[in-house]
């Protein structure tokens, strides 16, 4: 369509572009800009702790797929608990930024979402890092302080196959 998709995340209340309150302690903001920089939607998503976006990819059905990281129970647009201190929180929103579904994905400690990307065969994989040993999601103990934690989601997104990945970080 021309334009941008935009991801991040808001601590700020009402000023300059953002025109309403945040959840929490912050939000994951998103954004479209037309293909003249000019907003054309903006939604924040989140419970009553902090969110974060991290990673979009457009669909080829036109919705998204957005990679968080949060820390809230069940509250605002979170309707899963939290699994640890922060969890994976995937959103799959349509055009208008509406959320269509949501999965939280995590261990008993922390994890942080940076990436997802759509594998060959159409499937998703997304990726950051772990604290937590195994528990929840988590099928092994973390080999550091933080570990790569990478999963591959099928197309009906939320049923996991192949291996989940833990490399440690000293």
């Amino acid at each position: 369509e021309g334009g941008y998709v935009i991801t991040g995340r808001t601590s700020s209340c009402r000023s300059g572009d953002i025109d309403e309150e945040i959840l929490g302690i912050s939000d994951a903001w998103i954004f479209k800009l037309d293909e003249n920089g000019v907003m054309v939607w903006q939604q924040f998503y989140g419970g009553d702790n902090g969110e974060a976006a991290f990673a979009i990819l457009a669909l080829e059905n036109g919705t998204y797929l957005v990679g968080c990281s949060s820390d809230s129970n069940i509250s605002g647009e979170k309707t899963e608990n939290s699994l640890g201190e922060n969890d994976y929180w995937i959103l799959i929103i349509n055009e208008d930024g509406d959320i269509l579904q949501q999965k939280t994905i995590g261990g008993g400690a922390s994890e942080f979402l940076t990436t997802a990307i759509v594998a060959d065969d159409g499937n998703y994989i997304i990726g950051g890092y772990s604290s937590s040993d195994a528990s929840e999601f988590k099928s092994e103990n973390s080999h550091g302080f933080n570990d790569y934690w990478v999963l591959k989601l099928d197309t009906d997104f939320f049923i996991f196959f192949g291996k989940i990945l833990s490399v440690g970080i000293m």
